[in-house]
């Protein structure tokens, strides 16, 4: 029984994770949702802290102590992260860019929205690149040490959709029924 249960575990690492860009997402809803909570048009430009207490009461759930906001004409720029000409591949499914993009980080408490701090940052960003609708996009924004910088030895985002990792995906679904099978198996046999 052990042996199913460790079995499991693995399996279900190898079916459900993205561990290189560009993957096939689990989730359909992560593009839609990158774009409503980092690039949304609407949000305030300056750094007055009322301003930002409106935005995140409008727009978002409040859950969250630190959010940070892109703006809606730097798209085109955030999405060519997960290609090869914007970003470097970073650590599991995230990609860093190559270009520094300036936004707006804001700081509250959750659960009431009340702003702490507002400030605008020069930095690369670190995006999760998972692949929506066939295209390789942004999911997530990731929050990262200000001491990470894409390294020209690092490869290229965009690049990893390979057969080994879509196999990989592929046993570790398989993995995942198998277990399932053999733990309703032993459950039953109990």
């Amino acid at each position: 029984m052990k042996l199913v249960c460790a079995l499991l575990c693995v399996c279900v690492r190898l079916a459900a994770g993205n561990w290189e860009p560009c993957l096939p997402s689990n989730s359909a809803d992560g593009y839609r949702l990158f774009l409503k909570r980092h690039l949304s048009s609407g949000t305030p430009d300056g750094l007055e802290h009322q301003a930002w207490e409106d935005q995140l009461r409008d727009s978002t759930d409040c859950e969250m102590s630190l959010q940070s906001f892109l703006r809606p004409s730097d798209r085109k720029g955030v999405e060519d992260i997960c290609r090869p000409e914007g970003g470097k591949q970073r650590s599991g499914n995230h990609c860093i860019s190559k270009n520094k993009f300036t936004f707006i980080s804001v700081h509250s408490d959750v659960g009431t929205c009340a702003v702490r701090n507002v400030t605008r940052v020069t930095m690369e960003i670190t995006v999760a690149c998972d692949m929506v609708d066939e295209v390789c996009r942004p999911t997530h924004l990731e929050e990262y040490p200000t001491h990470w910088v894409p390294r020209s030895g690092d490869m290229d985002c965009g690049l990893l959709m390979s057969d080994h990792s879509l196999a990989l995906r592929a046993t570790g679904q398989l993995c995942l029924l198998l277990s399932l099978l053999a733990l309703a198996l032993c459950f039953s046999m109990a």
